[in-house]
């Protein structure tokens, strides 16, 4: 109850039925350790992230962060985070650094390799039911806001042209969030103000 957020926008359970959350106008991403007990309470901590708007790479605590807005968590606990302000998909480790999964950092549209592909302000990410980053299975699935489409990571293809590509972006205006469920996905389209599968 003394913890304080800025608008955070995004929310995941990870392992232990921890919660990670996307502190948007804090630049950071931040961990709610589950208590103990039903009546424990809940630890707030900062997970990475100095909290000044920034890029850059390498430990949990140097790392900066652009106004991130969403985020997940693979199965192995590494944290996946939409840094939207930076154009890039970012990786939080279980060793607590910090780096670069997808994205230039270019603001632009463009298909292509992890190190190659250009997004403009991605703002939600989600694995499918396979996805798996540490057993190369899978795919990432990315609300890609101001491209107005939603874009796929195959996991099992990241260094190859064909990881980063577009699976739709017909009907969409500002999506911003999304879930895969079975083999649908479900979209918070912004600008439409409609979800869309």
């Amino acid at each position: 109850d003394s913890a304080r957020f800025r608008f955070p926008t995004a929310v995941a359970v990870g392992p232990n039925d921890n919660l990670y959350v996307a502190d948007t106008f804090n630049h950071a991403i931040r961990k709610l350790i589950r208590p103990s007990t039903v009546a424990g309470t809940w630890t707030v901590t900062t997970l990475a992230g100095t909290g000044i708007a920034g890029f850059f790479d390498g430990s949990a605590s140097t790392a900066k962060f652009s106004f991130p807005q969403g985020l997940t968590l693979d199965q192995t606990g590494n944290v996946y985070v939409a840094d939207s302000g930076n154009h890039r998909i970012r990786l939080i480790s279980t060793d607590s650094t910090v780096s670069t999964f997808a994205g230039t950092g270019t603001q632009g549209y463009g298909d292509g390799t992890t190190t190659d592909a250009l997004f403009d302000h991605p703002c939600g990410v989600a694995f499918d039911d396979d996805g798996d980053p540490s057993l190369n299975t899978g795919n990432l699935y990315i609300a890609d806001r101001d491209n107005n489409r939603i874009r796929r990571i195959d996991l099992s293809s990241v260094n190859t042209n064909d990881a980063v590509e577009t699976v739709g972006e017909a009907d969409f205006n500002a999506p911003v969030s999304l879930v895969v469920f079975g083999d649908n996905i479900y979209v918070s389209d912004k600008g439409s103000q409609v979800i869309l599968k």
